[in-house]
């Protein structure tokens, strides 16, 4: 600092650093840190030291590994329901995602297959999370996730939890008595406190369609070729997830 002064006899004086055991000034005297019998004050295992794992508790934690990665089982077809759950639910999913396109030409088989696999499991909770959670992880080419919770709700309606049918569609009456034109807007109307979460063309068939939302409670629909198209909606309502079923006629 500029208002510091060297005095003609000035000479730097330098204190030493506090080391670990000293006592301080107003301190009183360290005691030391007790120790177990036989403990070694900060000692750490060497890695080398460590104990090496046995054959066979390599080829376990390997064929664990795979279980979980679904190594060389993913799309294979004799997988069953525990080996599904042995997987992570990543991998789970793309196993599922997998016999979907592989099975696509003939769709209503593979989805009953699959569906009766997710039955099989005997744990509603996780067949609810691989369904919602399968768009996550990979994309669809036919067969929608959806359908697979439809065919559970309408076979056996106790499985999933939370879940139920219902009719979510307010104008159902004006949809199913009309046809419309290809690219005209469908208005589709919900109630208020209903959230779209999904939706799907069941029985499959890509027509081309925009779905988008509008005011509150309203989603607008258009079809990009003629024909009947059944259609799959998932809402949810205070955290409870509805599925619906709707015709709608292109011309």
């Amino acid at each position: 600092m500029d208002s510091f002064k060297k005095g003609p006899g000035f000479r730097p004086q330098f204190r030493p650093e506090p080391q670990k055991g000293d006592r301080l000034p107003g301190q009183g005297p360290q005691l030391p840190t007790p120790q177990r019998p036989g403990q070694v004050p900060f000692a750490r295992p060497m890695p080398h030291l460590q104990p090496e794992k046995g054959p066979g508790q390599k080829e376990e934690q390997e064929q664990a590994q795979k279980q979980l990665t679904g190594e060389g089982r993913i799309g294979a077809e004799d997988v069953g329901p525990e080996e599904l759950r042995s997987m992570g639910s990543i991998f789970a999913c793309r196993h599922l995602l997998t016999l979907m396109a592989k099975h696509r030409a003939q769709r209503q088989e593979a989805i009953t297959q699959l569906g009766e696999l997710l039955y099989e499991l005997a744990d509603p909770k996780y067949s609810l999370r691989l369904i919602t959670e399968m768009l996550e992880f990979g994309r669809i080419v036919d067969i929608y996730p959806l359908e697979l919770m439809d065919y559970l709700v309408e076979r056996y309606p106790d499985y999933l939890p939370g879940v139920a049918r219902s009719e979510l569609v307010l104008n159902r009456k004006f949809l199913t008595s009309r046809i419309f034109s290809v690219e005209e807007e469908v208005p589709l109307k919900l109630s208020l406190n209903t959230k779209l979460k999904a939706f799907a063309i069941k029985g499959g068939g890509s027509p081309g369609y925009h779905l988008y939302p509008g005011p509150p409670g309203q989603y607008t629909i258009e079809f990009g070729e003629p024909g009947s198209f059944q259609i799959l909606l998932r809402g949810e309502q205070r955290k409870r997830m509805l599925v619906d079923t709707l015709s709608i006629n292109i011309d």
